[in-house]
């Protein structure tokens, strides 16, 4: 009797969570992908979804609605919207790729996993234009200037196969796209439609060049994208983890391991002219010991190209410094100021524009540091989402009731004071909000 009357209870709770959630589920709406500010500093803009979804917890997303939101700087109020694109039933899960402006602020790509569109809008008319063919399935891309985008696709076959190749295209004239570099086919065989699987192509600050793993034999391949010229750096039958380049574009430093041997980690720093490889693994090695557990490396070194910026999931926040492999754990140091993100976990690592600081995320807010921990400063009592302008001094949040604000933060990097209770705060300790 009693298990029965359970059964009914249950039943109960289940149909009256199914008719409040209506026949096509409930309804969603929020920021995605983060923020970012123009190159230039006078533009903020973010991703929004909206659908619908099962209300429980993993229930599943049913549609989702992705929108390009900006605002000029000066009036975070006066926002404006294009449509990205639209994606029902289990491809709905998936979150929006990369996003970025490009160099002359006036336009935005986003790359759409499903259906694997790479999509540029011109914020001057709100045009939308999709780059990619029906049957492409971009994986990522780089401005190259103003007006040329490069970037990589997989082209499927009906048999499941992908060639994976490289290509060119000039927005202002959208004339046929110039192929740059064209892998073998293989035949491994793709999950659906999911492309996560060789979404590992790190492109230089310039979007000159990208840096991949050849899948046919397993080589680390430096491709220049303006000569169509490609350099093999490694022998066969190696896996691409992490890469991350030099503000110059001159170098870059990456984590590779051999197949089926993930004890074999190795860290490289890559001469992009030369070819020429340097290995720090030693050092490296010594700092990172579970081979299991690769520190995720931000795409670009600090300011200054002295350090790589790397978050280990158990210890946080880290500098590595490239050209002998020895490591700073930052977050560490700064932890006793800035406090942590859950438990004993350190801080959290970004970049920040200024030479000799970098960004730590805490629970409590986003604090700057030096390069040892020795002094840091709080920008912001937020850890909802934030954009930094290219100059330092403005910062941009969306908070939790989707409240837009532009924050003035100053030159902070000349004004910190001591506040005497172990945290660094700006002058006049709140910053200003537009």
């Amino acid at each position: 009797m009693i298990q029965k009357r359970r059964y009914h209870v249950i039943r109960s709770l289940v149909i009256v969570v199914l008719c409040a959630a209506g026949p096509m589920g409930c309804s969603y709406q929020g920021p995605t992908g983060g923020m970012q500010f123009a190159p230039n500093g006078t533009t903020v803009a973010f991703l929004w979804n909206n659908g619908t979804g099962w209300p429980w917890v993993d229930g599943g997303v049913l549609t989702r609605n992705t929108f390009l939101m900006w605002c000029d700087a000066s009036s975070p109020s006066d926002l404006h919207e294009v449509p990205l694109g639209s994606v029902r039933g289990q491809a709905a899960w998936a979150r929006v790729g990369d996003w970025r402006f490009s160099l002359d602020s006036r336009r935005v790509a986003a790359l759409l996993p499903y259906p694997g569109q790479l999509v540029v809008v011109d914020l001057t008319s709100g045009k939308r234009r999709v780059l990619t063919r029906e049957g492409d399935v971009a994986t990522s891309f780089a401005w190259a200037s103003a007006n040329e985008i490069f970037y990589a696709i997989c082209r499927m076959s009906e048999e499941g196969t992908y060639v994976r190749s490289f290509w060119r295209q000039d927005v202002l004239r959208w004339d046929e796209p110039q192929l740059v570099l064209a892998e073998k086919a293989t035949a491994e065989r793709l999950v659906g439609q999911v492309s996560w699987l060789f979404r590992k192509e790190f492109w230089s600050p310039s979007g000159s060049h990208v840096l991949f793993m050849e899948r046919t034999e397993g080589q680390l391949i430096l491709l220049d994208m303006r000569s169509g010229t490609s350099r093999a750096l490694s022998k066969k039958n190696m896996v691409l983890g992490e890469a991350s380049w030099h503000p110059d574009g001159r170098q870059v430093f990456c984590i590779i391991r051999e197949r089926g041997e993930p004890a074999n980690v190795r860290a490289l720093t890559v001469e992009r002219d030369s070819g020429a490889v340097v290995d720090v693994s030693g050092q490296y090695g010594s700092q990172f010991p579970d081979v299991n557990v690769t520190p995720t490396l931000q795409p670009e070194w600090t300011p200054d190209g002295l350090f790589v910026l790397a978050n280990h999931l158990h210890r946080g926040a880290a500098l590595i410094r490239p050209r002998d492999g020895n490591v700073v754990w930052v977050g560490e140091q700064a932890a006793s100021r800035t406090g942590r993100i859950s438990g004993d976990r350190a801080p959290w690592l970004f970049r920040l524009p200024i030479p000799g600081w970098v960004g730590l995320q805490t629970t409590s807010g986003l604090f700057a540091s030096t390069y040892q921990g020795t002094d840091v400063t709080m920008l912001l009592r937020t850890s909802d989402w934030w954009a930094f302008a290219p100059d330092g001094t403005l910062a941009a949040t969306l908070d939790r009731n989707n409240r837009l604000r532009v924050h003035d933060l100053g030159e902070w990097w000349l004004q910190s004071i001591d506040t005497g209770n172990g945290a660094m705060l700006p002058s006049g300790a709140v910053p200003a909000a537009r």
